[in-house]
């Protein structure tokens, strides 16, 4: 009798035990919902806190910085729409420093999480982003592409603003591009979007930039008076951006009418306000007039100087490590693109012949479809080396190939050879960007061949310059020996070809070359 009085307090105890046990655990998830959904409210608040500080230079700083502990959080705590907002923004960030791989990064994470909400506002403003970082880079024909797949996704129709911004940065990508008409077009919708909306701002920009395209047709006298009567108004607004180009603008229309005094001295107020500012971008293109004006005007040290300053900034920015880390996440964001499209192609396929066929039927194509499908995988895969042999040395592309990673290796005896075009920026500006790109590709076409004969390594091409290095990967007392010989060839390659290049193209080019070795070849030298 007292072993079933037990027995029953036990049972009793049992299923009195359950139903709390359950109630606990509805309550901690019910608590673990309401801590997120408090963590989400304080995230979408730090992202809208620093969109505001974005409005204002001096605080750009402190919404980078709440940027990266909204995304951390975001990413902890799973929260997709927190990771979509703030790597967009925080793209933003890095593209304002100029910080182009991280810009990228941050734009394709957007991106990826974007597709995967189906979130098409949010894909617009990813490839908007991705656009400027192209834009940025001057990779005009990029920047429009990634602009039009922009617009491609809103699926509402854009607003006046939103109009104004687009058409505006595409019609400065095809003024870049020297397709003037095309861009003057763009420039015109965006003025008429930027009228209903009364952005004074963006009106202003877009006469400052007509006025350049003026420059580039006829240079008229007008447009010089125009250039000052928009820094006037630039400056009534604190917009030092623009007080900036109105300058500028100004020195490369006296620069083209020969006036190269006048030219030189507003290329150098443009620059002084470019610097005391700290706006990195303008600064590219600023000393690259100042070199110009300085140089016509016959002081040379000071455009020698000015071209130090242009080549730091350039391998600060828009390095080749910077252009090669970007153009990898470009293509690897493709690679699975295209792989996700075929899996799903592979998917639907698969489906319907289980559907059709009978099972052994059904078990042959489905062999036959992993076959081609791992037979594409690897025809992709061998693109992507392709892709990562061009733009790499060969030895630097298999480490990271095998490794994941490359580490930085010493010589300790090689030769450096760097060969570039004289006069380069005048030919250019005289010549169509086709027929300009086919010249580059003609010459650089004859080094490739050259140094493939002599067992050397190319390291990069850097729009009118060409690098290439000897005794990489054997370091011998006939580096140098060998570098010299190449060059030579290279010299008598373009000898050769100058009257075939003038009869196709109407233009040729002269190169200079100039080389670096250590000290064992000054050693050899003097035997």
């Amino acid at each position: 009798m007292r072993f079933y009085k037990i027995a029953v307090v036990f049972f009793l105890v049992l299923t009195c035990s359950k139903p709390a046990s359950a109630d606990l655990k509805l309550n901690s998830k019910k608590e673990k919902q309401r801590k997120q959904a408090k963590l989400e409210v304080r995230i979408d608040a730090m992202v809208k806190d620093a969109d505001h500080k974005f409005q204002f230079d001096d605080s750009i700083e402190n919404a980078i910085e709440i940027l990266k502990e909204a995304y951390f959080l975001s990413d902890k705590s799973n929260y997709t729409v927190g990771i979509i907002s703030s790597a967009n923004l925080l793209g933003n960030g890095y593209l304002y420093h100029s910080d182009f791989p991280n810009a990228t990064s941050k734009f394709y994470i957007s991106l990826r999480h974007a597709e995967t909400l189906n979130d098409s506002s949010s894909m617009s403003k990813s490839y908007r982003g991705l656009g400027l970082v192209k834009y940025n880079m001057k990779q005009w024909a990029e920047a429009i592409s990634d602009f039009n797949k922009s617009m491609d996704y809103k699926t509402a129709p854009l607003d006046d603003r939103l109009t104004s911004v687009m058409d505006y940065l595409l019609g400065l990508a095809y003024y870049n591009l020297g397709k003037y008409e095309v861009a003057e077009t763009f420039l015109f919708s965006a003025r008429e979007a930027a009228e209903s909306v009364n952005d004074s701002t963006r009106l202003l920009e877009i006469r400052l930039n007509l006025n350049h395209i003026a420059v580039e047709r006829s240079n008229s006298p007008e447009v010089l008076s125009i250039y000052d009567a928009l820094y006037t108004e630039f400056e009534h607004r604190n917009e030092k951006i623009g007080m900036c180009y109105s300058v500028l603008g100004k020195a490369k229309s006296l620069l083209k009418s020969g006036d190269y005094k006048k030219a030189s001295k507003l290329a150098l107020t443009s620059l002084e306000m470019a610097r005391s500012a700290k706006m990195k971008y303008p600064l590219q293109e600023i000393l690259e007039v100042a070199i110009e004006t300085e140089y016509q005007s016959g002081n040379y040290k000071a455009s020698a100087d000015l071209m130090l300053e242009a080549q730091e900034i350039k391998e600060s920015t828009l390095s080749q490590a910077t252009s090669t880390q970007v153009a990898m996440m470009s293509a690897d964001y493709d690679f699975e693109k295209k792989e996700e499209q075929f899996n799903d192609e592979l998917r639907a396929k698969n489906k319907q012949r289980l559907m059709l066929l009978v099972l052994v039927i059904a078990l042959f194509i489905i062999s036959i479809v992993v076959y081609l499908s791992l037979r594409g995988v690897a025809k992709e895969r061998h693109r992507s080396d392709e892709l990562l042999y061009n733009i790499l040395p060969v030895e630097t592309a298999k480490e990271l190939k095998a490794n994941g990673v490359a580490v930085a290796k010493a010589h300790a005896e090689v030769t450096i050879v760097f060969a570039d075009v004289q006069n380069f920026t005048k030919i250019a500006g005289d010549l169509e960007p086709t027929i300009l790109v086919q010249l580059l590709d003609f010459y650089f076409g004859k080094f490739d061949a050259i140094i493939q004969k002599h067992g050397l390594e190319k390291i990069k091409t850097i729009g009118d310059a060409y690098m290439f290095v000897s005794g990489l990967n054997e370091a011998t007392k006939d580096n140098a020996s060998n570098a010299v010989s190449a060059g030579i060839d290279m010299l008598q390659a373009i000898r050769e070809s100058e009257a075939e290049i003038m009869s196709r193209f109407g233009a040729h080019f002269n190169f200079r070359i100039g080389m670096h070795t250590v000290e064992r070849f000054r050693e050899w030298l003097g035997k």
